[in-house]
């Protein structure tokens, strides 16, 4: 089985792309980054109903990883450990 990253927010463009590669049988991890926006909280709520209507019908979704960004240098980005839900 084929395995995918998606970067997923709960919205219309990456819900579509998440099913995109569960239909095909991709085994799809979804990863949300967490920016510091004030409207975070809200859109991780979508997610993880998103996340949850998703994995009802699909075995080959993961668990969804809540990652945060850090920026160490201008050149480079590291992401802290997944946060799993």
């Amino acid at each position: 089985m084929r395995k995918i990253v998606v970067l997923f927010s709960g919205g219309v463009e990456s819900s579509a792309l998440l099913a995109h590669y569960l239909t095909r049988n991709y085994l799809v991890y979804p990863l949300y980054v967490r920016f510091g926006y004030p409207w975070e909280k809200e859109e991780i709520k979508r997610a993880k109903k998103v996340f949850n209507f998703f994995k009802s019908k699909y075995p080959n979704l993961m668990l969804l990883g809540i990652r945060k960004f850090r920026r160490y240098s201008k050149d480079s980005i590291k992401l802290r450990r997944v946060k799993r839900i």
